[in-house]
């Protein structure tokens, strides 16, 4: 039996997208980059990089295609935190949280307050808490597949 798909549009992340854009604003807080995490968080990090003028950098950290994860690169990320660099970021959706709670512990309790976690869909039916995300998901009453535009191939 096929999972039932949430199919989020084009026109939900624009406008996702400008919710997630006011809210850095309001903050005041400009990041020095954004990492948008592999592959879900590409394109809304770019999209965010493009409207804040700040440079994207992108981190493979998948626990379901292929349990890649590039420590050197979150070594990185570490080091401009204890450097005082202000990090977004952002993943189209934390579902089950273990990626964001493999990526925190990995940075340290020094990367606190110098990174925001942004998500464009947020299961909060979990243990991790972000900074702010665009739609929420119930998890626990909820279980469709969410379809995101760049994931479509037509079909």
């Amino acid at each position: 039996m096929l999972k039932e798909v949430i199919n989020y549009s084009w026109m939900e992340f624009d406008e996702d997208i400008r919710k997630l854009t006011k809210w850095i604003d309001s903050t005041g807080i400009k990041p020095d980059y954004i990492v948008g995490i592999m592959r879900g968080g590409a394109v809304p990090a770019i999209c965010l990089s493009h409207i804040l003028h700040v440079p994207v950098k992108l981190l493979s950290w998948s626990l379901r295609d292929g349990n890649e994860k590039d420590i050197l690169a979150l070594e990185q990320i570490s080091i401009d935190c204890a450097l005082g660099k202000k990090i977004l970021i952002v993943e189209d959706i934390v579902d089950s949280g273990e990626t964001l709670s493999q990526i925190k512990h990995n940075l340290g309790e020094h990367a606190k307050d110098s990174v925001k976690y942004i998500s464009l869909w947020f299961n909060i039916h979990q243990h991790q808490r972000i900074d702010w995300y665009g739609k929420v998901i119930r998890r626990h009453e909820d279980d469709r597949y969410i379809m995101f535009p760049w994931e479509n191939n037509g079909t």
